[in-house]
């Protein structure tokens, strides 16, 4: 369910939309309004970064990419997620969840559950704006998010 809503979330962009009540997972709660977060990607490095998100509950290798984006320098990429009463953290795929970022000739892969996932992490990203119902969070790469990172063959 939380691909679907994440889907729907990528294509509405960073916006606030009344939801008629529905059940969530069964449970026989009722939620009448829809939280977005969106997610700004800037780039402050000197080359292009590319971000791959992946969601692994898929039995297939390798797992399908969900979204595929490139930020060029200087530039700047959104993405939406949307949840039902709750905010949603970033690619809210789920505990399978995993982040392939890449810049020139180096790459770094973020799992969920992994200490180091920072882009997992909603505590990593600026908090800019929003309201009741809307958010805006915004991350900066910058050449040192590279350092460490492994060279692509």
């Amino acid at each position: 369910m939380w691909a679907v809503l994440c889907a729907a979330a990528l294509v509405a962009g960073c916006d606030k939309r009344p939801a008629p009540q529905e059940e969530e997972g069964g449970k026989g709660e009722h939620v009448d309004y829809v939280c977005t977060s969106c997610y700004r990607y800037v780039n402050g490095t000197s080359e292009p970064v590319t971000v791959e998100f992946h969601s692994a509950q898929y039995d297939l290798t390798p797992p399908p990419v969900e979204e595929a984006f490139t930020v060029a320098v200087g530039g700047r990429h959104e993405v939406s997620f949307a949840g039902f009463g709750l905010f949603p953290g970033p690619f809210c795929l789920g505990d399978d969840t995993w982040v392939k970022v890449s810049q020139g000739e180096r790459e770094f892969v973020q799992r969920a559950g992994d200490e180091s996932a920072f882009l997992l992490d909603s505590t990593a990203y600026e908090r800019l704006e929003g309201d009741r119902l809307t958010r805006v969070y915004e991350y900066r790469f910058t050449d040192d998010d590279f350092a460490g990172a492994e060279i692509i063959d």
